[in-house]
């Protein structure tokens, strides 16, 4: 195994799972930077020898590879100012933007995405993330892949594409399925019923859907044709226009694409 030693840039939810992920693995991670103090400090604090920085210019660090783990808006101005070593690395986390949105930086570039969402309170396992990776030259290829494996078991090499489509599949699958939880929990709620109800049955509808896949896992009275229930239901709903149109909406696409 390749050690390597590990700038984070960012220190946000990513840059504190994958900064925590990399000492793990026996990286040594040298300094953290974010543009606020405090945050940088933080993260610092929570590592083995870390340095915090609010200063772009990292280049009296000895770094391997520079994780940017900001948001992606941020991503070209951060390769126009951040300044590193001669050789090192620099590899932006975005599922959705291009290699070429970090063009600015001289040196060798390339994409580390996990696949996966991350809160700070939550700890994650990477072993089993999808890291999907990209890189501009045999160099960051290299260097990227070094990373990768000693963090999971799970690599995937992707063009920007196919990256584009991985993430808007799991908006989907995750950031909307969640605003689902979120809107039944609401509707349990405005009958003195409590979320954990549902629970169980959240859980098989998941576990159902891995194994089954989710096209076989689909129930309901929507694929069902039942529309006594379904009409039941939308009056259910009658003043709440938004969920009855959403129901309405997805009722449809169920119909037409199950």
């Amino acid at each position: 195994m390749q050690y390597l030693r590990i700038g984070i840039v960012g220190a946000g939810n990513l840059g504190s799972h994958l900064a925590k992920a990399a000492e793990e693995a026996g990286h040594q991670v040298v300094v953290v930077y974010s543009r606020t103090a405090a945050n940088a400090e933080a993260l610092a604090a929570a590592l083995f020898d870390a340095v915090p920085t609010d200063v772009p210019d990292l280049t009296d660090f000895e770094l391997d590879i520079a994780l940017a783990c900001v948001t992606d808006d941020a991503l070209p101005a951060l390769a126009e100012t951040i300044r590193l070593p001669e050789g090192c690395l620099l590899a932006h986390s975005s599922g959705s933007r291009a290699l070429a949105e970090i063009s600015a930086y001289p040196g060798p570039k390339a994409v580390f995405y996990p696949l996966q969402t991350f809160s700070r309170q939550k700890p994650v396992r990477f072993e089993g993330v999808p890291l999907c990776i990209e890189a501009d030259s045999e160099e960051a290829e290299e260097l990227v892949y070094a990373l990768a494996i000693s963090l999971s078991k799970e690599i995937f090499w992707m063009s920007h594409p196919q990256r584009l489509a991985v993430h808007v599949a799991a908006v989907f699958a995750c950031n909307f399925t969640n605003h689902m939880l979120a809107l039944a929990n609401q509707i349990a709620e405005g009958e003195a019923i409590q979320f954990k109800l549902l629970r169980p049955l959240i859980k098989e509808t998941v576990e159902k859907a891995l194994i089954m896949g989710p096209e076989a896992a689909q129930t309901g009275p929507a694929i069902r044709g039942d529309e006594a229930t379904m009409a039941l239901h939308k009056r259910y709903l009658g003043d709440h226009i938004d969920l009855h149109r959403l129901y309405e909406l997805i009722s449809r696409s169920i119909q037409e694409n199950g």
